[in-house]
């Protein structure tokens, strides 16, 4: 019922959550190769809004991609599994992109599905060989760079802003720039692409950095020991010990940490939107666009909020839908940071005055807003948008298709004659706890969608 009661809060949200199950879908259709199948079944388990993302993605890009992300998750999955000793796990990271040129390489190490990527690496391997060269030399290039990159942080504390970057630049940056260098040996994206390496490695940090501060408690609580990698530098300046912000007593001074890393996460958004702005090719850019957009939604959903330090935060599926619904260029893109700057900077102005980060929040949000409305005013082409911003109504026509489809879910709920006709299934007329349960959705679906409609007619009507 959680989730019928946000989708009659947002009905905006109700076509996009329809249209990513359809792309959702779309991504469980397997290729027919035992190799490439594996893969693409291996991608849906361990990222379903990546599976979703790639697809969107030319052939001759796509099967890369997917081997390049496949090859640095089983490089990640050496480095997070705390229970390979170090004497193994260093040697193995360093020389981890050569397993991709061994058929008869696997090993068994991870947790849930990552189990199943490193006992069967050598699928991965078969579609890695089939690439052409150019694809092979930057999916291995990179990884031999990051595996280096994280075995020398295997024995270290991440103290400084500094290594914080560093360390950032390795695991997520290096990400940005092989996809650039993809990008320009596909064809599709222009061959600057080849030298965008600071622009792309911003990109790969605004990312991780997101991920770290949503994963706190994910993190402070791993077993058999912790890994993490807010700086010292930082939250020294608001606790002896990392653990000490799960605790209530400390909300307050975890609160005012977790703002600091917002900011320093928020200071890449300038080059992100630069990087953005140069890319060409439609696919591509909502390939790079989305996880952007997400990860300032993100932060939105984790400013001030202690709740980063006993759950999880994260945006709602129907707002993530959205994002991937109606994100089609680079101005929507700036309308979309540009939504969620605001709210930043809403919470920030509602903080108190006295807040250490107060002021910086809401200086990096006017240059956020600043940017992205310049870009939307340029773009000559740009019209008011059905998007999060502009928060548009629903047009009629689709009111009535929501109502359509609703009266159909209520004839297979009600178990009509006519349902067997238009579901192709035989229905039993005995009626179970879950078949009640349907009638009122159904119910609610139907009634919401007429109100829906006669709303909208009431507001044509004096508009």
């Amino acid at each position: 019922m959680g989730k019928l009661a946000d989708l009659l809060r947002h009905p905006d949200e109700i076509i996009p959550m329809l249209g990513m199950a359809v792309a959702a879908q779309k991504a469980k259709r397997l290729p027919q190769d035992p190799s490439l199948k594996f893969c693409y079944d291996m991608l849906n388990k361990v990222s379903r809004s990546f599976a979703v993302v790639i697809q969107q993605l030319p052939e001759r890009l796509r099967d890369a991609i997917c081997v390049f992300y496949l090859v640095l998750r089983a490089l990640d999955t050496v480095e997070d599994d705390m229970a390979l000793d170090d004497k193994v796990k260093i040697p193995l990271l360093r020389c981890f992109h050569e397993k991709s040129r061994d058929r008869s390489w696997s090993m068994s190490c991870g947790y849930g599905h990552y189990v199943a990527l490193m006992e069967n690496y050598q699928l991965v391997t078969d579609v890695f060989l089939s690439l052409d060269h150019e694809y092979q030399r930057v999916i291995e290039d990179i990884c031999k760079r990051m595996g280096n990159g994280m075995a020398d942080f295997i024995p270290k504390e991440v103290k400084t802003v500094e290594e914080y970057n560093l360390y950032c630049h390795y695991v997520a940056g290096l990400v940005g720039v092989g996809l650039s260098q993809l990008f320009a040996s596909s064809g599709l994206e222009s061959k600057e692409f080849f030298r965008l390496d600071d622009t792309a490695n911003e990109m790969g940090l605004f990312l991780q950095k997101t991920n770290i501060i949503r994963d706190y408690l994910e993190d402070i609580v791993e077993e058999p020991a912790p890994r993490m990698f807010w700086p010292k530098e930082i939250w020294g300046n608001y606790a002896d010990r990392l653990d000490e912000f799960k605790e209530a007593e400390n909300a307050d001074r975890a609160v005012e940490c977790l703002n600091h890393m917002i900011a320093n996460a928020l200071s890449h958004v300038g080059k992100c939107l630069e990087y953005m702005s140069k890319l060409k090719d439609p696919s591509i850019f909502a390939f790079c666009g989305i996880p952007q957009v997400m990860a300032i939604g993100t932060l939105e959903a984790c400013f001030n909020n202690h709740a980063v330090f006993t759950g999880v935060v994260k945006m709602r599926r129907g707002e993530t839908a959205k994002i991937m619904w109606f994100m089609r260029d680079h101005t929507d893109l700036c309308v979309l940071f540009r939504h969620y700057a605001k709210l930043i900077a809403a919470k920030a102005i509602a903080m108190k005055a006295s807040d250490p980060h107060r002021e910086e929040i809401l200086e990096i949000c006017s240059q956020i807003e600043e940017t992205t409305t310049a870009r939307i005013e340029a773009d000559t082409t740009y019209h008011r948008r059905a998007t999060l911003e502009d928060d548009a109504p629903l047009p009629l026509s689709t009111r009535v298709l929501f109502l359509i489809v609703s009266l159909m879910f209520g004839a297979y709920a009600f178990k009509l004659e006519a349902a067997q006709n238009i579901f192709g299934v035989l229905l039993q007329h005995q009626y179970s706890a879950v078949d009640y349960i349907n009638m009122f959705i159904a119910i609610v679906l139907v009634l919401y969608s007429i109100i829906s409609i006669v709303e909208r007619l009431t507001a044509i009507r004096y508009d």
